[in-house]
């Protein structure tokens, strides 16, 4: 039996998600936990079943938990999905152009090179030549898909070899977010209809030297490398691009991916 406290006035539904939503926060209920039945929880509270089903709704919402058939309310796995998710609808109802995304990808990558040349231990090291080796592998045979993963790899490698946790937690939902919604080739202008093999976005020489700076531990030189790398935000080809909208960049992102894909196969 858990011990809550019964709830007696005041917003039910929001002191409700509170105290369960705490009991998973604070590792009451580890992820794998069966949550009690609603007339257990009902019973506990001192609530209705349909405060109980309001509370499980915006906990699974939030991704705490998950309904699975035939076994009931789970605590989910941590995961960074739901703040994924959140800071991608704010983007996609702001005004923010890709432009303006772009740039705030770089100037966060241009700090965390500096970062992750001083504080890169060998594991980091050996995991970002795998993922450098793999890019221009993929880059070298046209493989679009593949380069964009390998890439992806990269860039968050470093985020990792800072080797600092917090950081990791809370910019590596955003990393993504910003990285998948505004690399592009210039090739694509808007026209969802190029192939894969049109992809010129990616400049191994330039990769290779943010590698070699950050395996010399370089914090400079990995600062100035990852500049460099940046230097497409003002790239004429890039232009009619990057004043798009982050929501009309997101779709047509999501229309190169699957004319990609469909290319692929």
């Amino acid at each position: 039996m858990y011990d809550f406290p019964t709830i007696a006035s005041g917003s039910l539904r929001a002191q409700a998600i509170e105290l369960l939503e705490d009991r998973v926060l604070y590792g009451d209920w580890v992820p794998g936990t069966r949550l009690p039945t609603e007339l257990e929880l009902c019973a506990q509270l001192g609530v209705s079943r349909s405060v109980v089903r309001d509370a499980m709704r915006a906990l699974a919402v939030r991704g705490l938990v998950d309904v699975r058939q035939g076994i009931g309310t789970v605590v989910t796995e941590v995961s960074d999905a739901a703040y994924s998710d959140a800071a991608f609808l704010l983007l996609l109802r702001s005004d923010v152009t890709v432009h303006e995304a772009v740039e705030a990808r770089a100037a966060i990558e241009v700090a965390l090179a500096g970062i992750a040349a001083e504080a890169r231990k060998e594991d980091d090291l050996v995991s970002l030549r795998e993922h450098f080796e793999a890019m221009a592998a993929a880059a070298e045979a046209r493989d679009t898909p593949l380069a964009l993963e390998a890439d992806l790899k990269f860039h968050v490698g470093i985020l990792k070899a800072t080797n600092l946790p917090v950081l990791v937690t809370l910019l590596r939902p955003m990393h993504q977010i910003i990285w998948i919604t505004t690399l592009f080739p210039p090739a694509a202008g808007g026209d969802a209809s190029r192939t894969g093999a049109d992809y010129q976005a990616y400049d191994v020489g330039l990769h290779r030297g943010v590698l070699d700076a950050l395996e010399a531990g370089d914090s400079g030189q990995a600062r100035r490398w990852m500049r460099e790398l940046f230097a497409f935000v003002d790239d004429p080809a890039y232009r009619d691009l990057h004043s798009m909208s982050f929501r009309d960049a997101a779709r047509l992102r999501a229309a190169v991916r699957a004319e990609m894909s469909q290319h692929a196969g």
